[in-house]
Formats: C-alpha cells, sequence, structure tokens
C-alpha cells in the first residue's frame, strides 16, 4: 500500500473507500460524514499546500483554517484570504454536505437520517471538490 503523507493523498484514499461503496448502491449515514470529511482534506491540502502567510496574524488564521471542520469557513479561506475563485456549483455542493460531519454520526436534536438523494448530493460533492482541487494543484 503507497504511503499517505498529504491531506490529498488521504482525501483520494477515502475518496476512493466512498466511491466504492456508492457505486455498489451501499447507504450508510456514516458515509455523510465522510463526504464531508473528504471535501475537507481535499480542500486543506489546497492551504496546506499553497498558503503562504507573512505574518504572525496570517499563520494563526492558516492554523485555524487546518484545524476547522466547517466547509464555509474553508471556502472562505480560500477565496477571501488566499484570493481564488471557486466555481458557485461548488460552493453549493459543499455547503449541501457541510455539517454532515457531526450531524450523522451522533444521536440528537441535529441528527439526520440519509437517503439515496443525500448520498447523491454527497457523490456530486466529492467530485467536484476532487476536480476543482486537481485543477488548482496544476495552475499553482
Amino acid at each position: 500500500m503507497e504511503t499517505l503523507e498529504t491531506y490529498k493523498d488521504f482525501a483520494d484514499n477515502s475518496y476512493q473507500y466512498f466511491m466504492f461503496a456508492y457505486n455498489n448502491n451501499q447507504l450508510f449515514n456514516e458515509m455523510g460524514a465522510m463526504a464531508q470529511n473528504i471535501c475537507e482534506r481535499y480542500l486543506k491540502h489546497i492551504i496546506s499546500e499553497f498558503a503562504e502567510p507573512e505574518t504572525d496574524k496570517e499563520a494563526m488564521e492558516k492554523e485555524r483554517a487546518l484545524r476547522t471542520h466547517n466547509l464555509r469557513s474553508l471556502i472562505h479561506y480560500l477565496c477571501k484570504t488566499m484570493g481564488l475563485s471557486m466555481p458557485r456549483s461548488l460552493i453549493q455542493a459543499l455547503h449541501s454536505v457541510n455539517g454532515f460531519y457531526f450531524s450523522t454520526r451522533y444521536p440528537g436534536e441535529d441528527s439526520i437520517t440519509l437517503d439515496s438523494e443525500d448520498m447523491d448530493d454527497c457523490a456530486d460533492a466529492l467530485k467536484q471538490c476532487k476536480a476543482y482541487v486537481e485543477e488548482l494543484i496544476e495552475e499553482l
């Protein structure tokens, strides 16, 4: 097995696992959490590898971004702090899975049970996010 060293390496590995389950018509709530986490790792890869803080404050902002589980925060960092553009369709797809990391894994008033439509949204978000990151890597 190959060595996993970067956020993207881990994201690619989990992406393959998710898509294998999805393409074999598996439907488990954990897949929602996994989808959000994979998107996080793809976006964090760009931040980790390409954000170049120039001040202590900027270094702290980068570190905060790398610790969050909130896709909105990562989108904001990429677009506002790093000045990258992101397609509106990707932003909407990421918003559709944001929050699954907690709401699909723990009981409580915010917990949800995913259905096949939700899983389609997860797969779409993953495909768009992976493609976006791979394009950015080529550009940067």
